[in-house]
This record gives C-alpha cells, sequence and structure tokens, in this order.
C-alpha cells in the first residue's frame, strides 16, 4: 500500500483539520501525528526592552519584600584584581607532587 502524505490543521479545541483527496482509499487507516517545526518567534528591541523593564520592576518588588537572595551577587564596589596580582598568588602557592585524588585517598584510608 502506498502512504498518503497530507499536512493539515489542529485548532485550539484541538480538531484536526485534513482535506482528502478524491483518490484516498476508503477503510481502516493508521493516523501518525508528527508537528511541523515552528519558526523561533523573533522578539523585536522594544520588545525586549519592556521585558527587561518588567523583570527589573518585579527585581525591585521583591528586593523591598526582603525576598531577592542576592548573596551570589558581587558588590558593586568589587575591583577585580589585575592579572599580575593573581599570577603573583599562584606563583607563591606551595608545589605538591601529590594530586587531590592522593589527598582524596589518603583521607579515606585514614578513615578506614
Amino acid at each position: 500500500m502506498v502512504a498518503i502524505h497530507l499536512t493539515g490543521r489542529i485548532t485550539e479545541d484541538r480538531q484536526l483539520i485534513i482535506q482528502l483527496p478524491d483518490d484516498a482509499p476508503i477503510g481502516a487507516v493508521d493516523v501518525v501525528i508528527q508537528p511541523q517545526p515552528q519558526a523561533e518567534p523573533v522578539l523585536t528591541d522594544d520588545e525586549i526592552a519592556a521585558w527587561e523593564a518588567k523583570r527589573e520592576a518585579i527585581r525591585e518588588k521583591m528586593r523591598a519584600a526582603g525576598l531577592l537572595g542576592e548573596a551570589h551577587m558581587p558588590p558593586d564596589d568589587l575591583v577585580a584584581p589585575s592579572w599580575h596580582e593573581v599570577k603573583r598568588i599562584i606563583d607563591a602557592l606551595p608545589i605538591s607532587p601529590k594530586t587531590s585524588l592522593d589527598y582524596i585517598n589518603e583521607d579515606r584510608e585514614e578513615r578506614l
């Protein structure tokens, strides 16, 4: 039997609308629903700005109510260290021939 490929539409009330060709066979059929890919909606700059303003207004309300967790956020006056400061700290770290796994295994052995 030859498969007939048709395009249909599903309405909001979950009705399937298909127009069958005149030569479609009469009798039992198997129906497979395969949704067609939908394009992602693209927001305009104005829509993005509106969403960001709405989000910030909600954050302000939550902050005023004491419900906005900001412990994970860096303070506003934080100054990031320069690369030279980071390198100086890294160079000052002791070099150990042991890996972290070695220390973990030693700790496990001590507990046994």
